[in-house]
Order: C-alpha cells, then sequence, then structure tokens
C-alpha cells in the first residue's frame, strides 16, 4: 500500500540534509541567517493560514514567528528570495484540501523536529512553542487519515520548494 510518508520519505531526508537545515540543527547560524528563514516561514504560514482553517486552534504560527523576528530585532529583515516567493504564490491557487497537505509538512515539522531546533536557534524559539502536542498531532493525524495518498503531489512539491528554500538561504 501506497503512504504518504513512504512517498515523501526521500524528499524528506533531501530536506534534513541541506546544509542550511543542517546548520541550524547544529546551532551554527547567524541572528540575520536565522532571521531569513524566519521571514520565509512567516510568509509561509501567514499565506496557509490566510486562506485555510487551521486544522487545530494552536497551530497557527504567523504571530509566534513575528515575535521571534521582534525578540531578535529582526522585525525589518527584507528578504524573502525568489523560492520563497513562487512558494506563497503556488499556495495562493490551493484549494483547501491541497493546502491542509502543506499545513501536514510545515506544522509537523515544527511539531515534531522543532523542538530539536529551539534549542539551536537564537532566541527563545517560541515559533516551537506548544501546549497541546499530542492533540494537535492526532487533528492533524485525522485528517491525513482521509487525505493521505490525495496529498501525495502537494507534500512532495512543498519539500521541494523547502529544499530549493534552503538551497537559497544558503547562498545569501
Amino acid at each position: 500500500m501506497v503512504t504518504l510518508k513512504d512517498e515523501t520519505s526521500y524528499l524528506h531526508r533531501v530536506a534534513e540534509q541541506m546544509p542550511f537545515n543542517k546548520r541550524m540543527m547544529n546551532g551554527e547560524l547567524t541572528d540575520e541567517e536565522y532571521g531569513s528563514y524566519l521571514k520565509v516561514l512567516q510568509g509561509i504560514y501567514g499565506t496557509i493560514e490566510s486562506q485555510s482553517d487551521p486544522l487545530h486552534p494552536e497551530l497557527p504560527r504567523f504571530d509566534a514567528v513575528k515575535r521571534d523576528l521582534s525578540e531578535l530585532d529582526l522585525d525589518e529583515i527584507p528578504w524573502t528570495g525568489k523560492w520563497a516567493t513562487r512558494y506563497m504564490e503556488h499556495l495562493t491557487m490551493l484549494n483547501e484540501q491541497d493546502l491542509q497537505a502543506h499545513m501536514y509538512l510545515h506544522y509537523l515539522a515544527i511539531v515534531f523536529g522543532g523542538q530539536m531546533i529551539k534549542k539551536n536557534v537564537p532566541g527563545s524559539g517560541t515559533l516551537y512553542d506548544f501546549e497541546n502536542t499530542k492533540e494537535i498531532v492526532g487533528s492533524i493525524r485525522e485528517k491525513q487519515a482521509k487525505f493521505d495518498k490525495e496529498w501525495i503531489p502537494e507534500v512532495s512539491l512543498g519539500f521541494v520548494y523547502m529544499i530549493k528554500i534552503f538551497e537559497e538561504l544558503d547562498n545569501g
């Protein structure tokens, strides 16, 4: 049986191994580099959250990213990048079900991987703070169970965009 996890595992591994991502996991980013990453996430979360109902009330992250940027005094950092812009444009064209595939990708990433990242990034990392992790994961997984195979193309595309974004972030 084909599953979302199986079909996207290769791209997931590639994204995890991107030099920028590895430097973030190792705590090697400057405030400005991390701020650029947060600026990308602010755009992605803002786009998703303005067009879709959250799968759990605690899930929206746009305001948490704003707080993290403010804490680092990087509110005005101007970076977005070509690939982040293309990704946000793609997100604006999606229906609810396809947007939820991208919620699965991004929000589970910060719920799970974010806990490792949080201790290695500049600032307090409020982006990665959740009170009801089990509930949040459950609500995402419940939706995933309904659309597992249908989400494969969009989750795969989301990983491809993020790989390109990590490359762009690494090259400044």
